[in-house]
């Protein structure tokens, strides 16, 4: 089953952004995933005005890359880090799931 706009919406909105990481190797991805949640704020506008504007950046492309990093990384590795890189995966992952709906309904019509 596929989450709706409005569902992922809803999840993305109430899930807390992921906490700073520690080590060094997830802050690329921590930072990077700043800038993706940024450029997904088209999204939040959408919802409250209903006009349909693209955002800066390709927050899918960048939402997938987020992802192919933190999968990257050695899980033994990241010791304490390892529950903010799965909090960075599943922030990343939801991002990527909401922005292409967002990009589904909005071209829709």
């Amino acid at each position: 089953m596929e989450l709706s706009f409005m569902d992922a919406y809803t999840l993305w909105r109430r899930l807390p952004y992921p906490p700073k990481p520690s080590g060094s190797e997830l802050e690329p991805a921590f930072f990077a995933l700043a800038e993706a949640d940024m450029h997904a704020e088209a999204v939040i506008a959408f919802v409250r005005t209903g006009v349909f504007r693209l955002s800066a950046g390709d927050v899918v492309a960048e939402a997938a890359a987020i992802v192919a990093q933190v999968e990257a990384l050695d899980e033994e590795s990241l010791g304490d880090d390892l529950a903010v890189a799965r909090e960075l995966h599943a922030y990343a992952t939801l991002l990527g799931v909401l922005y292409q709906r967002f990009l589904e309904v909005g071209t829709a019509g």
